[in-house]
Parts: structure tokens; sequence; C-alpha cells
């Protein structure tokens, strides 16, 4: 049975992509809210090479737009030790009061491995009388994720990923996210380049090595 996820025809107008987000930047948001891992809890495993073989991009893009979305669009977290993505206001737009859906979404909580997100959505069901919308669905916009940005109780979880990702991201080379959309070295080429670097050591270290003899001879 096929699933649906419902986006508000206000994402074409809203002041925040027409402003700020590229074509590819749209393409992405639309992924994360419409793809097959997506759930009731708007928090799931994100495969960084199932996306990209799904959106037709290469794995370093996926990883560019991740960090873009983590830290400058700021409407998603992403924990890359549990590979599970979340996206911020999910709920407020996409839960109502229904007993059955609020009785799934525990149950869904229950596999959520990363331990600061599973606690963020028992949080929310406790509280969900303030952070649900009433039968009759509004849709999802990207203005809507960041409307309660400021008192979002998700907000200290999304600073402590964005710094994961960050330095996740730093350790794995990944190229900060260019306007002109071209990473600034591939992974081929940075393997290349630290291949020279470390035929560069070798050879320092043997003429290091022949010196000493040399000098050793000397004397």
């Amino acid at each position: 049975m096929s699933l649906y996820r419902p986006v508000s025809t206000e994402t074409w107008t809203d002041s925040k992509v027409v402003d700020d987000y590229t074509a590819d930047d749209l393409y992405f948001w639309l992924y994360l809210l419409t793809n097959p891992r997506t759930n009731l809890l708007g928090c799931y495993e994100l495969s960084i090479s199932q996306s990209a073989y799904q959106m037709k991009w290469t794995k370093e893009k996926v990883w560019q737009y991740l960090k873009r979305f983590c830290e400058v669009h700021m409407t998603i977290g992403y924990n890359e030790d549990t590979k599970e993505v979340i996206i911020f206001n999910w709920a407020k737009y996409n839960w109502t009061k229904s007993p059955s859906l609020i009785a799934s979404v525990k149950q869904q909580t229950n596999g959520v491995k990363c331990e600061d997100y599973r606690k963020y959505f028992i949080d929310l069901v406790n509280s969900v009388d303030t952070v649900c919308i009433p039968y009759g669905y509004r849709g999802y916009t990207v203005a809507s994720a960041n409307a309660s940005a400021i008192t979002n109780p998700c907000l200290l979880i999304k600073d402590k990923t964005n710094t994961q990702t960050k330095e996740r991201i730093q350790e794995r080379k990944t190229p900060n996210f260019d306007e002109t959309d071209e990473p600034e070295m591939t992974i081929d080429e940075l393997k290349k380049a630290l291949s020279e670097d470390d035929k560069k050591k070798n050879l320092d270290e043997i003429m290091e090595k022949y010196r000493r003899n040399q000098e050793g001879d000397n004397q």
C-alpha cells in the first residue's frame, strides 16, 4: 500500500524558499519530507548511499546539503552515529489529537535510536495538547519549520547535532557548500593529494636518514 506525504502548495510561495532556497535546496527539502523512510515522527534513519541513489546525486553532494540544512537553513538535525535525521516542528503540522495516531507515535518513539531524540518525542507526546493541531490537515511549509525555533524544545538537540555533524564532516573532509554547486575537491582527488603527501613525507624521512649517515661517515 502506497503512503502519501502531503506538502502545502504554499511551499512554492514561501518567502524563505523564494529568497534563500536554490533549486537543489528545494529538491532536497521535498526529498526529506516525502522519501520512503519518512514516518509519523519526522525522525527516521537516512542512509547517505540510499539517498544518493534515489536522488541521482553523489554521496558528497548529499553530505553537502545535509550540512547546509543543519547549519544554514536550520530546519533539521542529523545524528551520524545513529544515522537519524529529525525534521523540526514536523509534529506541529502533521499530528492530530487522534488517540490512534498518538498510540502509533508512542510505538514509533520506542524505535528511535538517538537517546536525545527519543526523549524529545516522549516530552512532546506528554504535552500533546499544546503542540498538536485539531482535525483538518494544514500541510507542511518551510516557514512552519522555523516559526517557533526560539522556543522549540528541540533547539538544544539541534545545536548539539549541528556541532556533531560539523565535526564528522570535517573528519571526512567533505567540501563546504558552494553556490556553484561544484565540490572543491572530489574524494579521488583528495586521496591522490593525501597519497602525494605521504610520498613526500617518506622521501623527507629517507633524505634525513641519508644526511645523518653522511655526517657520521665524515666524523
